[in-house]
């Protein structure tokens, strides 16, 4: 071993935290059930006209293809795409044996999402060695007994930790040691810190605050003053490298959604009304399935400029039923719909989700709240007896019906 590994052993003490990131996950998945796909410019996408990028490979992205992006636009700039058509069931499946692994090296688990997450591995030292150790055997088990790849981000902030990740990519390991954050973080455009997106980054730029380092050379009451409370100090504290926030175990899923993108443009309110109410049911669905209710719906539109349009609505009591999130729902559309006329894709999520059981019982239920829940348990009953049945359709056209 080189004296050079052995210092980066040592220092990654330091940098208990990883972030660990599937490498174009939905495309190794696609890759791994078909080995042909190897080596070319994937898409996972519908092929036509409406739909948008969901993951790209390394290949296609060379070529400027990028995820959300239109399919049309990746067709016109990579000739030779290649589509794989999106398969969530499987990528829930993978994803679970990816955390299974995660979960033999420590406890501490925050999972983000379907294909990333937080360790942190300060416990885990004494049994499988030093961090960057630890994050090297990780890639080789999925590696070996997935056949997917990873990257891997080590730092003592979480924050810093994904940045790291973002350096390793694709399949690689970046370690950030304690005392290099400031090194690593000042030379970073602003527009790559976390929490700044395209609206806060053209402000901070209109004040020559261009690098993080610019950033760092800002009082906090500066920032506040420029940014709000809360953003400029979050924003502060970041420049510095400071991020106190532990990785958090079994971390409880805060929504549930899903979308659609329509085949084509349209303002047509039936059609719409449609679309709403599949996607009512099958965000219900699960979250029957999980046992949860939720306190919000929100209602997403995206114009055929690709502008995205969030309308939302906390309710009095909290609900898993299709009726009344799709009457929530319906409601939000008819709000947003005059001022957003024509619609390409459309989507229903539920947030502030909470244990159904926390609830108190319903002492008093009139008829059609009754025959509604019944209706959602002979769907649920029917999901789960045959799987692969369109989720809420006897539910969907009940709803579209006003029955």
């Amino acid at each position: 071993m080189g004296a050079v590994h052995q210092l980066l052993l040592v220092a990654s003490m330091s940098a208990p935290i990883l972030h660990i990131d599937m490498d174009s996950f939905f495309v190794s998945v696609a890759r791994l059930d078909n080995p042909e796909l190897h080596g070319k410019p994937v898409v996972v996408a519908n092929d036509s006209p409406r739909s948008v990028v969901s993951s790209a490979s390394y290949e296609a992205r060379r070529f400027g293809v990028r995820s959300a992006m239109p399919v049309s636009t990746a067709k016109q700039i990579c000739k030779n795409l290649v589509f794989a058509e999106p398969k969530m069931d499987r990528y829930e499946e993978i994803s679970q044996q990816v955390f299974k692994i995660f979960e033999r090296f420590t406890p501490r688990v925050e999972k983000l999402g379907i294909d990333e997450g937080f360790l942190d591995v300060a416990g885990a030292v004494k049994h499988f060695g030093l961090p960057y150790e630890i994050a090297q055997k990780i890639r080789v088990s999925v590696r070996e007994e997935l056949k997917i790849p990873c990257s891997v981000g080590l730092a003592g902030a979480k924050f810093v930790a994904k940045l790291a990740s973002v350096k390793a990519k694709p399949d690689g390991i970046f370690c950030v040691p304690a005392e290099q954050i400031l090194q690593f973080l000042h030379p970073l455009k602003i527009g790559e810190m976390p929490g700044v997106g395209y609206k806060t980054a053209e402000k901070l730029r209109s004040r020559a605050l261009n690098t993080v380092a610019d950033l760092a050379a800002q009082s906090e009451e500066s920032l506040a003053r420029l940014l709000g409370k809360t953003h400029g100090a979050q924003l502060y504290q970041m420049a510095r490298g400071i991020d106190p926030r532990p990785v958090i175990p079994e971390r409880e899923m805060k929504s549930l959604g899903a979308e659609k993108t329509l085949s084509q443009n349209t303002s047509d309110s039936e059609v719409l009304a449609r679309e709403l109410a599949q996607l009512a049911a099958k965000v219900t669905q699960r979250s029957r399935a999980n046992g949860t209710v939720a306190e919000t719906v929100t209602l997403t539109l995206r114009t055929p400029d690709l502008r995205r349009v969030n309308k939302s609505l906390t309710l009095s009591q909290p609900t898993n039923s299709t009726k009344i999130v799709y009457d929530t729902a319906l409601r939000l559309l008819t709000q947003v719909k005059a001022r957003h006329d024509m619609v390409r894709l459309i989507g229903v999520r539920l947030s502030g989700l909470q244990d159904e059981h926390t609830l108190a019982p319903v002492l008093w239920e009139d008829e059609s709240s009754a025959r509604w829940r019944k209706i959602d348990a002979i769907a649920d009953q029917i999901i789960n007896k045959l799987g692969g049945v369109k989720l809420g359709s006897a539910a969907a056209i009940n709803l579209t019906r006003g029955e």
